[in-house]
């Protein structure tokens, strides 16, 4: 079933764009917005297709360009995404897996 626009604008995101944007004054988020494609190498459309990633699709945004626009935010590594993403430390892992081996 696809969903409308207002629908779409309603889901939550995946990433914090629009929160970081609308968070500006009226003069900052126009000029981040004149800004904002230059910066990352893509046009404004693409920009408002990486604001408008839904939080369950499987779209991404390229690795550089969401250190970029962390940067651009004052958004601490990692903290674009709405999603948190759980791992564990390889040596862990490597624990894990020989203790599997030897049972």
């Amino acid at each position: 079933m696809k969903l409308s626009a207002s629908e779409r604008r309603k889901m939550p995101k995946k990433y914090k764009i629009e929160e970081c944007l609308n968070r500006m004054n009226i003069r900052e988020y126009k000029e981040a917005r004149r800004i904002l494609p230059g910066l990352i190498g893509k046009c404004i459309n693409t920009l408002n297709n990486y604001r408008d990633i839904l939080e369950d699709g499987n779209e991404e945004i390229p690795y550089g360009i969401g250190i970029t626009l962390e940067r651009f935010f004052g958004l601490e590594t990692g903290k674009l995404s709405n999603i948190k993403i759980e791992s564990r430390h390889y040596l862990e892992i490597f624990k894990e897996e020989t203790h599997k081996k030897r049972s």
